[in-house]
């Protein structure tokens, strides 16, 4: 999964319970505009075999289902004043 460069990591969290979904959920904050990281993200997905299966999209949210193989989750990217979030949040299929 493409991670955009420059930006910081914020929190984590991870969920390993054996016969349970595994999966995680990263946030991530960079000061550029959702005109800078929706096209990394929307060529890096493609590029790295994701597919966006539904997307929501606003002047300052983006919001993606994706999958690819035996994972799926989202991206969602949320635009403010100076700070655009990254939440990435990916776990086995079911």
């Amino acid at each position: 999964l493409p991670i955009y460069q420059g930006s910081k990591v914020v929190s984590s969290i991870s969920n390993t319970q054996q016969g349970k979904v595994n999966g995680f959920l990263v946030t991530f904050t960079t000061p550029d505009g959702l005109d800078k990281v929706v096209p990394f993200y929307k060529s890096g997905l493609s590029t790295s075999g994701w597919t966006i299966t539904s997307s929501f999209d606003s002047d300052t949210v983006q919001t993606w289902a994706i999958t690819k193989g035996t994972m799926e989750g989202s991206v969602s990217l949320t635009s403010q004043k100076d700070l655009t979030t990254i939440q990435v949040a990916l776990g086995d299929k079911e």
